[in-house]
């Protein structure tokens, strides 16, 4: 593994060491070139470079009516196309409203039927449950007291007869 740690810093040394030396190449070659000197050749860098300047258009050279190339094509049919096209994405824009509107407004419905719907069932279920329960523990409570006290109450009432049958 050392082996090539030591194979990829060689690499990188030499890749780092002929970048260092190509640097110094185009340092010394742009060193020994030499700008020129004549105004000729450096009219658009020392002094402010011409520009071509067009007149503005007047209100003559714009014209109403049909535009060129458009075979006749009015203004006003220009302005029912435009028209009819933002009434249609209108249109479009408020059906997309609409219809995202309804959607949340139907999940928040759907949302909160389902939530009474369960909890309502889940209390009903609960309560059920609960009564049940509670029946059956208190009949079971109610059994074994009454046999408890029923065995008592034989076994007293035995010993006192068997008592007195002895004593006479």
């Amino acid at each position: 593994m050392s082996e090539q740690n030591s194979g990829h810093s060689n690499k990188r040394k030499i890749v780092i060491g002929g970048a260092i030396v190509a640097a110094a190449a185009i340092v010394a070659v742009s060193s020994l070139m030499q700008a020129p000197t004549d105004g000729k050749d450096t009219a658009g860098t020392i002094m402010p470079a011409q520009r071509y300047h067009a007149p503005q258009s007047t209100a003559q050279d714009v014209q109403g009516g049909a535009l060129s190339g458009a075979g006749g094509v009015t203004n006003q049919v220009l302005d029912t196309a435009t028209n009819g096209a933002m009434n249609a994405a209108t249109d479009k824009a408020v059906d997309n409203a609409t219809d995202r509107a309804t959607d949340r407004a139907t999940d928040r419905a759907t949302d909160r039927a389902t939530d009474r719907a369960t909890d309502r069932a889940t209390d009903r279920a609960t309560d059920r449950a609960t009564d049940r329960a509670t029946d059956r523990a208190t009949d079971r409570a109610t059994d074994r007291a009454t046999d408890r006290a029923t065995d008592r109450a034989v076994d007293k009432a035995t010993d006192r007869a068997v008592d007195r049958a002895t004593d006479r």
